[in-house]
Protein backbone atom coordinates (compact mmCIF):
# COMPACT_ATOMS: atom_id res chain seq x y z
CA UNK A 1 0.00 0.00 0.00
CA UNK A 2 1.43 3.41 -1.00
CA UNK A 3 1.52 5.96 1.92
CA UNK A 4 3.11 9.65 1.00
CA UNK A 5 5.42 10.97 3.57
CA UNK A 6 5.10 14.56 2.67
CA UNK A 7 6.79 16.56 4.25
CA UNK A 8 9.30 13.75 5.13
CA UNK A 9 11.36 13.99 1.37
CA UNK A 10 14.64 11.91 3.33
CA UNK A 11 12.21 9.08 4.32
CA UNK A 12 10.31 9.09 1.17
CA UNK A 13 11.30 6.38 -1.43
CA UNK A 14 11.00 9.51 -4.09
CA UNK A 15 13.84 11.12 -2.95
CA UNK A 16 16.00 8.64 -4.95
CA UNK A 17 14.36 9.47 -7.93
CA UNK A 18 15.76 11.68 -9.90
CA UNK A 19 13.47 14.38 -12.20
CA UNK A 20 14.91 16.75 -14.66
CA UNK A 21 13.20 20.42 -13.98
CA UNK A 22 11.03 19.61 -17.39
CA UNK A 23 9.77 16.73 -15.64
CA UNK A 24 9.22 17.61 -12.78
CA UNK A 25 7.56 20.91 -14.22
CA UNK A 26 5.33 18.37 -15.94
CA UNK A 27 4.22 16.13 -13.20
CA UNK A 28 3.16 19.44 -11.16
CA UNK A 29 1.41 20.72 -13.74
CA UNK A 30 -0.67 17.50 -14.32
CA UNK A 31 -0.79 16.16 -10.69
CA UNK A 32 -1.55 17.85 -7.52
CA UNK A 33 -0.74 14.46 -5.03
CA UNK A 34 2.29 12.66 -4.54
CA UNK A 35 2.81 9.73 -6.95
CA UNK A 36 4.08 6.17 -5.56
CA UNK A 37 7.74 5.53 -6.89
CA UNK A 38 6.52 2.65 -9.77
CA UNK A 39 4.41 5.42 -10.84
CA UNK A 40 7.23 7.52 -10.82
CA UNK A 41 10.00 5.05 -12.58
CA UNK A 42 7.51 4.06 -15.11
CA UNK A 43 6.61 8.09 -16.21
CA UNK A 44 10.67 8.55 -16.17
CA UNK A 45 10.65 5.39 -18.58
CA UNK A 46 7.85 6.99 -20.79
CA UNK A 47 9.17 10.37 -20.82
CA UNK A 48 10.13 10.03 -24.74
CA UNK A 49 7.40 8.72 -25.86
CA UNK A 50 5.56 11.83 -24.82
CA UNK A 51 5.23 13.95 -27.51
CA UNK A 52 7.42 17.23 -27.18
CA UNK A 53 3.99 19.78 -28.14
CA UNK A 54 2.64 18.30 -24.48
CA UNK A 55 5.84 18.76 -22.58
Amino acid sequence: MFECKVGSYFICDCSEIYLTREQAGYLAERWDVCLCCKCLNEFKESWDNIPDSEK
